[in-house]
């Protein structure tokens, strides 16, 4: 990045902040810019103090995003200041306001994500274009997805909404958008446009929160996103034994999909943020009806046609559990993730209501009063059922445990095909995973699977 100078909004804390020192130890030039003097000029020391650079290789300038005039103040000083501009990062945003319009009559969440970086591009287009090749990067949201339709007569204004997250979805949904339409327009000016989804990175883009939405929705709300800042443990417990439809919309088994597949896909695009929060667990629940699965039929695991035992396939579900479990704990044991699976043994829960559209009704009235006595007999209680989980998502001897698989709080045996090496990585690698498993490398793009 010798020679290039790039343009960074928000640059003063956060993503924008640590976009800079990235981009400052690759030789870039590199603006910051800020609406907070006295915090931009401290991110200059920082920056200084934790990599050294070249005082020519970086520059803080002001600029309010909440005011058009701000902006175009800004602009025209850096067109008559600055001689390059390779790279254009819209990297600003905010989630809350506590004044609701800005004083040029605009949603402050709309105007600070999408208007003004909106001007702000129009008016170093030319710049941009002069240093060609150039790029520009917007910061956008996956909660663009929320929005189905746009009021054009709120657009701006956003006084009709009423989303937990206020006019934030809808501005990010403007953003991408806008990058749809100038990546077409300037392909041919050497300009590549592009948007990216940073996921939920906690920064201060949350710090205005109390004064938006008022001190009792605060301290209600506020707790819980603090707790999803951290995941400790990931307790993939979800599960079902039998299903109405026999397909998903995805064109597995719904059983193996929500017991097995499911669970690997949302494992594998959590897993960057289990080894951040290292020493972290997964705990997957399993059965003990594994042990009636005797081999495994890789041209119909995922969708069990020639599958007719009695319980389908949920004991083929709890053994792809197992062997993925066999297969993590092996893999991630260096990351300090520690991976279980546990076996509650037999609980009554609403896991059985599905059963009559399932299997029939002249089964159901067969099965189910069976079912149902000994419920008396030999059913724990889900309190009861809950107890190995909690205990290895919480007990510290298990951390560095070679251990993988327990039924009441102890150590239990699985089967040997749920501890064979080759099928556990034939399951792994089987084809049509694929399209479940995350990217290796430690950004974890969402897959197209999902939508």
């Amino acid at each position: 990045m010798n020679g290039k100078t790039i343009l960074i909004t928000g640059g003063a804390s956060g993503i924008g902040y640590e976009t800079a020192k990235d981009l400052l130890q690759r030789g870039a030039r590199i603006i910051l810019v800020d609406y907070n003097i006295e915090k931009g000029n401290q991110a200059v020391k920082q920056l200084s103090f934790e990599i050294g650079y070249n005082e020519k290789n970086i520059r803080f300038m002001e600029c309010d995003l909440r005011s058009f005039e701000s902006v175009r103040k800004f602009a025209k000083l850096y067109i008559e200041e600055e001689e390059r501009l390779d790279v254009l990062i819209c990297n600003a945003g905010i989630a809350w306001a506590p004044n609701f319009l800005t004083k040029n009559g605009f949603n402050t969440v709309i105007q600070v994500n999408y208007l003004s970086h909106f001007l702000l591009t129009n008016l170093l287009l030319d710049k941009l274009k002069q240093c060609r090749p150039s790029r520009i990067v917007y910061v956008a949201s996956g909660s663009h997805r929320t929005v189905r339709s746009i009021d054009w007569s709120d657009a701006f204004t956003q006084f009709k909404n009423f989303r937990l997250w206020g006019a934030y979805p809808v501005s990010k949904a403007f953003i991408l958008l806008f990058t749809y339409k100038l990546k077409h327009d300037l392909y041919s000016n050497d300009v590549d446009v592009f948007a990216v989804n940073p996921s939920w990175v906690w920064t201060s883009i949350h710090s205005p929160m109390r004064e938006a939405i008022g001190f009792i929705p605060f301290i209600i709300c506020f707790p819980t996103l603090y707790m999803f800042k951290f995941i400790l443990a990931l307790i993939c417990n979800a599960g079902i034994a039998w299903a109405p439809n026999f397909l998903t919309k995805n064109g597995f088994n719904t059983v193996i999909q929500v017991n097995y597949l499911s669970h690997f896909l949302l494992t594998n695009l959590l897993l960057d943020k289990l080894k951040q929060c290292r020493p972290s667990r997964i705990v997957y629940v399993a059965s003990g009806s594994h042990r009636t699965v005797r081999l495994i039929d890789w041209s119909d695991a995922f969708t069990q046609f020639k599958n007719f035992r009695l319980w389908g396939a949920y004991p083929v579900s709890k053994a792809f559990i197992l062997l993925f479990t066999y297969k993590l704990k092996h893999d991630l044991y260096s990351n300090d993730v520690g991976v279980f699976a546990v076996n509650p043994s037999w609980v009554w829960t609403s896991i059985h209501s599905p059963m009559r559209e399932a299997i029939g009704f002249i089964p159901f009235i067969i099965c189910f009063p069976i079912l149902y006595i000994f419920k008396f007999i030999l059913a724990k209680t889900p309190k009861t059922g809950a107890r190995t989980s909690i205990f290895c998502a919480v007990e510290p001897s298990l951390q560095h445990s070679h251990e993988f698989y327990f039924e009441d709080c102890a150590v239990e045996t699985v089967s040997s095909l749920c501890t064979n090496h080759s099928l556990a990585n034939e399951l792994w690698n089987n084809e049509k995973c694929d399209m479940y498993r995350a990217p290796k490398n430690s950004t974890i793009k969402l897959l197209s699977i999902l939508y």
